[in-house]
């Protein structure tokens, strides 16, 4: 049928092979025209094109990037096995009672001058104010910062920098990021650390109490501000410390004190009780303490094995229960008993000294200067700067001071009017006999403690 013409003839082969076919252009022809019936779709608006300059947050982000790549090139590679650096955890705030003085109440014992404390004297800034008179000149002088390591109840250690700020106290801390992430981390921690500064600088509402009666009955106290004595963050630290103090002068105290945070502490803070009992008795001699070494680890021995925890041992109101368990297996309990029954203690103070004097090693000094350590103030402690002082200043004769008992029942016949806070009188008087020849501790540098303690004073 394809081979039928019009006529109804048949087409050839040669005539169907001759048949013209449509061009390219009549095919586009065609096309357009169908395309012209079918219904219009509406346009998409096009977006307008971005400016071919970059947008300002464009620029900021370009700088960040470069100053991001720019720090990460400066930077020295860090070992695998290297955590990433902490500059500080939060800082923690105490808020102060009412006259409370950090100069005051760090540079009011010698304590403020072993290590591992470090007391940086405050500084005197000049300032120019400009009023409707003209210029005039004003000296503001700025708060001393007390620096020294605090334990973890994981025995790890973290540097704490204390300030004070109006009526609140300011603890920053540093030191290894293990330690830090977890004393931000664990709430338990921070209280430990709380525990610490609150026993060291006396912030207890017992020390309030104690401090609000004896400046009523001492009024130049009260008006320097003087009541509250320095101490350690742990009653294991005072313990080791009041032996240092035994038997010796000031300069050896500083030595012995140095060295022994030195090649024993961990990150150069007081040795614990685990780290003492562990040293070798030829590396305690190196640090220069001579008898005391034995003494001392025995003495760490005894707290070992009582099993008390760090937390018990820096809580100041359980002194009492601390100084008895580690001096539970103490042998002279009945003696001690004696001797603090003729002294008059009663209650808590008589339990107190007894636990302190059967200690190892402990004598009459170090049992009284431990229980002013703990708080209580019923005792003077005695020693040979007692003599000296009551010659020099209350003007004793020195056939009344021939003997150590002579000595302490004279101290306690001077100072009787005082009651139970007999040794923070005394204590002032001392304290104030070394400033008066030597300058004030607040601005003392560590070069000059040498010369503080244990030298002639002045009438």
């Amino acid at each position: 049928a394809s081979n039928v013409g019009r006529k109804g003839r048949c087409k050839s082969p040669n005539e169907l092979n001759t048949l013209a076919l449509p061009s390219m252009d009549q095919r586009k022809q065609k096309r357009q025209k169908q395309l012209r019936h079918l219904p219009q779709q509406p346009q998409q608006q096009s977006l307008p094109s971005p400016p071919p300059w970059p947008q300002p947050w464009q620029k900021q982000k370009q700088k960040q990037k470069k100053k991001q790549l720019h720090t990460r090139k400066c930077q020295p590679r860090r070992h695998w096995s290297q955590s990433p650096a902490v500059p500080r955890c939060r800082r923690l705030a105490i808020r102060l009672s009412e006259g409370w003085s950090l100069p005051c109440v760090v540079c009011s014992y010698g304590f403020c001058m072993l290590a591992p404390v470090v007391w940086e004297p405050p500084q005197v800034a000049g300032m120019t104010s400009r009023g409707s008179g003209g210029s005039s000149s004003t000296t503001v002088q700025q708060c001393g910062t007390l620096r020294r390591p605090l334990r973890l109840l994981g025995e790890q250690v973290v540097h704490a920098a204390v300030r004070q700020h109006g009526q609140r106290l300011i603890v920053e801390f540093s030191g290894r990021a293990a330690a830090l992430r977890r004393a931000n981390d664990c709430p338990e921690e921070r209280a430990h650390m709380c525990r610490q500064l609150r026993r060291m600088l006396r912030l207890e509402h017992e020390d309030d109490m104690v401090v609000a009666k004896f400046h009523s009955m001492h009024r130049r106290a009260k008006r320097e501000g003087f009541g509250r004595l320095f101490r350690n963050p742990s009653l294991w630290e005072d313990i080791v410390k009041t032996v240092l103090l035994c038997n010796c002068g000031w300069n050896r105290t500083l030595t012995m004190a140095r060295k022994l945070c030195k090649l024993v502490g961990t990150e150069g803070d007081c040795p614990s009780a685990k780290e003492l009992a562990a040293a070798p008795l030829a590396v305690l001699r190196k640090a220069g303490l001579g008898y005391r070494a034995a003494r001392l680890q025995r003495l760490a021995a005894c707290v070992v094995a009582s099993g008390v925890q760090p937390r018990l041992l820096c809580d100041a109101k359980e002194s009492l229960v601390a100084l008895q368990a580690i001096s539970a297996s103490a042998e002279g309990a009945s003696s001690a008993m004696k001797e603090a029954s003729a002294h008059g203690l009663r209650g808590p103070p008589l339990f107190m000294y007894v636990a302190a004097r059967v200690l190892p090693g402990f004598g009459e000094f170090a049992a009284r200067n431990l229980l002013q350590l703990c708080g209580v103030y019923s005792m003077v402690a005695v020693d040979s700067e007692t003599s000296r002082h009551l010659q020099a200043r209350r003007g004793l004769p020195p056939s009344e001071l021939v003997n150590p008992a002579a000595v302490r029942d004279a101290a306690d016949r001077v100072y009787r009017r005082y009651g139970r806070h007999k040794q923070l009188a005394y204590w002032w008087e001392l304290w104030r006999g070394y400033e008066a020849v030597h300058g004030s501790v607040v601005s003392m540098n560590s070069a000059d403690y040498v010369k503080c303690c244990r030298t002639p004073m002045s009438t």
